[in-house]
């Protein structure tokens, strides 16, 4: 199974969180092959197969017309792991153990946003959408990798309305539409400025977690560099 990370130019830690998840991945991540980096590609990346893809105003229909160009390359294995660039493993996993998450329903977390927030429309959206198609509605965009197929992928793409401004979130629409027995799973995304020891206790236990900017201080820079200090072969 092949690995697919997409890239833009948004990073402010100079595309460092991909460099740790590549690290995380090399020395935790089993079972996987070539590594495709769709979009950007940092100058000290190396050993990746890089697709050039340039971004487009609307975030998550950028991501979608990534990973559409992931499916539509023949290099590509069939079923493949899709992960973010602050993705960071934690300990050993195999790529086909990992589930097919989710964590609560999209009306829960549309009721925790503001209707102003891009990211509010982005869920309706893709509520709206699998309502219309008589599918579940299970929020299976939480900060863990999913396994996606490519025929699949592209053929759920194709079944949603896309001609919507702010887009539509992509992990639920795929999972809705094809995971049969989804596994529920506690989220885990540090995006608030903690010391060493809160996020010790946040992803003990945990096969990956994810960050955000806001997270990103002194404390955590340092539990990545103390945990992942040996560069990858990816770097």
């Amino acid at each position: 199974m092949d690995l697919v990370y997409v890239l833009g130019s948004g990073s402010r830690w100079g595309d460092n969180e991909l460099r740790y998840s590549l690290r995380s991945v090399e020395k935790y991540l089993t079972g996987y092959d070539k590594i495709f980096l769709v979009g950007n590609k940092p100058d000290w990346v190396k050993n990746v197969t890089h697709i050039p893809k340039q971004d487009i105003p609307c975030k998550e229909c950028s991501i979608k017309e990534k990973i559409l160009a992931a499916c539509y390359d023949h290099r590509l294995s069939e079923d493949f792991l899709f992960l973010n660039d602050d993705h960071i493993f934690l300990q050993k996993t195999e790529t086909y153990e990992i589930k097919s998450y989710f964590y609560g329903t999209l009306s829960e977390w549309i009721n925790r946003r503001s209707p102003k927030e891009r990211y509010f429309k982005c869920l309706s959206n893709a509520k709206a959408e699998l309502e219309r198609f008589g599918l579940p509605t299970y929020h299976f965009d939480i900060h863990v990798p999913i396994v996606y197929n490519k025929t699949r992928f592209i053929q759920a793409m194709d079944t949603y309305n896309w001609n919507l401004t702010e887009g539509m979130v992509i992990k639920s629409l795929y999972g809705n539409t094809f995971f049969e027995n989804p596994v529920e799973y506690l989220d885990c995304k540090i995006n608030e400025g903690i010391n060493l020891e809160q996020i010790e206790k946040r992803v003990k236990g945990r096969f990956c977690f994810s960050f955000g900017d806001k997270g990103l201080n002194m404390h955590l820079k340092y539990f990545l560099n103390k945990n992942f200090l040996d560069p990858s072969k990816y770097e």
